[in-house]
Parts: structure tokens; sequence; C-alpha cells
């Protein structure tokens, strides 16, 4: 994936690239966006203009500006399995709403012309998306960029994909006991029953009834079938084991707060790729 995000910011001339999967939904008539997977970016902002994204997204809980309404109600209310969006073919760039979004959010953060490239991966309208900015010294995206972005998210829904059935797969473990997530750890390493119990120190017992709810959790009937459940959603010993025990599965939620969380917690894992 972030091989991929540095490619679209040469490609793109970009100065910020975030991507991930959310639900846009319409609730009480004011359109939000749900995210069902943490986001990542890749770009360089300055420290002072990430204290401004910042500040947007904790703005968002009470007040969302009309861009990312039109934007979020252009994919909510979207019959097509592929979108590819510029801000200024969704809001007017001389009119006042994005006169205003211009100056109090993308302007401080270095950004102007933004750019949604999104394909729609399964329902209930689970998206798999790409956000593109420009810095504001740049021109905004162009119609030749339209036509090369549309056939690039045609054709990386895979990645998507995987990720999706990744974190499907995560969710699932995200409430279980330590010891159940251990025992499935230790099958995933190839151990049996009695050697799983062993590391572990409990009874063989006790390994068993964890398979068993393992495979309840999991909706297989044989440790077969649960292994390649977890090979399809790529499930691996060390990513279960990475899960700490108050991880809780991802629902529904405000989007801005999601936002906020992801952008964060991405701009501390990603490395910075160039400067822009």
């Amino acid at each position: 994936m972030e091989v991929l995000l540095a490619g679209l910011l040469e490609l793109f001339d970009a100065k910020l690239v975030t991507a991930g999967m959310f639900s846009p939904i319409i609730a009480q008539d004011k359109p939000n966006t749900v995210h069902i997977h943490d986001g990542c970016h890749a770009g360089k902002l300055t420290p002072q203009e990430q204290a401004a994204m910042y500040a947007y997204f904790a703005d968002m809980l009470s007040n969302p500006d009309p861009a990312h309404v039109a934007v979020v109600s252009a994919f909510a209310n979207s019959h097509e399995n592929i979108l590819v969006l510029r801000h200024q073919d969704i809001v007017a760039h001389d009119g006042p709403a994005w006169q205003h979004h211009a100056r109090t959010v993308r302007h401080p953060c270095g950004l102007d012309g933004e750019f949604f490239l999104a394909r729609r991966m399964c329902k209930p309208d689970i998206w798999a998306g790409i956000t593109l900015h420009r810095a504001i010294d740049k021109p905004l995206f162009s119609d030749r960029d339209v036509a090369v972005a549309r056939i690039i998210i045609e054709n990386i829904g895979d990645v998507f994909e995987t990720k999706l059935r990744e974190r499907k797969g995560l969710d699932l473990l995200a409430d279980a006991p330590p010891r159940l997530r251990q025992t499935l750890a230790g099958l995933l390493r190839g151990g049996s029953e009695k050697t799983v119990a062993a590391e572990l120190s409990i009874s063989i017992h006790t390994v068993h009834e964890h398979i068993k709810r393992l495979h309840k959790l999991f909706q297989v009937a044989s440790r077969g079938e649960l292994l390649s459940a977890c090979q399809s959603a790529r499930i691996t010993p060390e990513s279960v084991e990475s899960l700490s025990g108050n991880v809780k599965p991802l629902r529904h939620g405000n989007s801005a707060k999601r936002a906020m969380k992801d952008f964060k917690r991405a701009e501390q894992k990603q490395p910075r790729i160039g400067d822009r």
C-alpha cells in the first residue's frame, strides 16, 4: 500500500494522498462518513499544517462543512460502482461555500485541489477510496487526471479487497479472550492441541474447548476450515498477537472523529515520502 501511495504522489504531483475504506450514510438528513478500516497516507505536511488538519477534523464533529456534505452526498446517492470526482466538479470554487472551506481549512493545511477516486467493494455500500490533495501553488486536477485516475481505480480493487478481508477477520477476534487468541496463534503456527496446551500451560481439554469456540466464531466445522478462513482473511500469528485486550471491533461512528484518529495514527506509523 505504501508503494502505491508513493507512486500516486508522483504521478499526480500531489502534496498528500490518503487511502481507506468507508461507508457513506445520511443520518437525519445530514451526510456522514463511517470508516470501516484504518486509513493510511503518504506525503509531507509541516507540523503547522498537520495541526490545522487536526483542528478541521475536530471542528467537523459539530460543524460539518458544506464541501464535506456535498462529497459524502455524492457517494451516498451514487448508483455507480466507480466514482472519480474532483472537488471543483461538486462545489463551485467561485462560490461562498468553497471560498470559506478553502480559507479556513484547505489553505492553512497548505492544500488546494482535491480529488477522490473510489470503487464500490461490496454491500452495504462499502467503498475503497483514495483522496489526492495538491499544494496551493499547483494547478487544480485536470480532465487528463480524471481519465488516468479512472484506469487506476478500476485495476487496484484487489489491494483493498485484501485489506477488507483482513479487517473483517481481525474484528472477529477483537473482543475474544487472550487465551482464545493465543490458541489460534498456536494453531496458525502449525501446533497441535497438545503442543498448544504445553506452550500455554493449560490442559488439552481447555485447548479443545477454545478450538470449538473458534469454530463457532468463524462459522466453520473443522480445523482445516478454520485455518483456510484465516488464510483467506490474511490472519497471521503475528496479527492475532498484536491485538491488545482492550481493542474493540470497528463500528459505525462519527466520521470526523475516526478520520482524525486514523490520520494521527497513520502519521505515527507511515514513513514520510518525499519533501513536497
